[in-house]
């Protein structure tokens, strides 16, 4: 059985940082946290150091290990950093706001039998819950069904999707997939895969998992939708899709013109 690494990119994120690192800590597969501090605030920074050493030592078995950039990154950069940093080749990426699922070793230990270095690991749900509810107030209007079964996605089926307007999900549209920003993957294929648009300031990274989803299928490999694979994910107007409104907007029909090539 191979254990898992949890990267946790954070940017002015503390405030969410403890539940999601309770959830973990819960997990027998996941035997590191990874997490970058992208702020240039010394204070933000010790409010994150505060929270890490409360739950470094809580269990022999868990390694949390707490990265502060020289200089912000941005999403694209800090998320790549955050996952090459990991020590464990299977990586969990999630974003520091969201929440894991309960029970989250059942379907680790399903992706373990089965891992695929050429998938990433995306989720068949989005449990959505708005700003600091705790995540057991969501009701089913706000669960997002993308699958209900294990689903590979390609590059052709992304771009008929796009160009076509075919809906391929039980819910919403693909770049509910493509923008979802959440995934497992192998550390070593998505290092070779995303380092083309690191430090590159000719692309528009505000969306910075249209890039990923974007590069990965691209370089060849496909979008595995994973059955049971879910999170809470957190609805908040200061996340960066929203604080970057402009930014956001033009990464966003950048990487829609780049899927319809594919």
């Amino acid at each position: 059985m191979h254990k898992v690494s949890l990267a946790i990119p954070t940017y002015y994120s503390s405030q969410y940082l403890s539940i999601i690192i309770k959830t973990a800590i819960k997990s027998q597969i996941i035997d590191e946290i990874v997490i970058t501090e992208d702020s240039n605030s010394d204070k933000e920074f010790r409010k994150v150091e505060k929270i890490v050493s409360k739950y470094q030592g809580k269990t022999r078995t868990l390694d949390i290990n707490l990265i502060k950039n020289k200089e912000n990154l941005g999403a694209y950069n800090n998320k790549f950093k955050a996952i090459i940093s990991c020590k464990n080749e299977i990586v969990y990426q999630i974003d520091s706001d969201n929440i894991l699922k309960k029970n989250i070793d059942i379907v680790l230990n399903k992706i373990n039998s089965e891992f695929n270095k050429e998938y990433i690991y995306y989720p068949s749900t989005l449990k959505q819950f708005f700003y600091n509810y705790q995540y057991y107030f969501y009701r089913d209007k706000n669960i997002v069904r993308l699958s209900d079964h294990d689903k590979l996605i390609d590059s052709s089926i992304v771009a008929d999707s796009i160009i076509n307007d075919n809906q391929i999900t039980l819910d919403k549209n693909i770049f509910w997939i493509l923008n979802c920003g959440n995934f497992i993957v192998s550390k070593t294929e998505f290092e070779n895969t995303m380092k083309e648009y690191c430090n590159n300031d000719n692309v528009p990274l505000a969306a910075d998992a249209l890039a990923i989803s974007y590069l990965w299928l691209k370089s060849g490999k496909n979008i595995l939708l994973k059955e049971n694979l879910y999170h809470y994910h957190r609805k908040r107007n200061t996340s960066v899709s929203l604080t970057l409104t402009e930014e956001s907007r033009e990464s966003f029909s950048f990487f829609r013109e780049k899927f319809k090539s594919l």
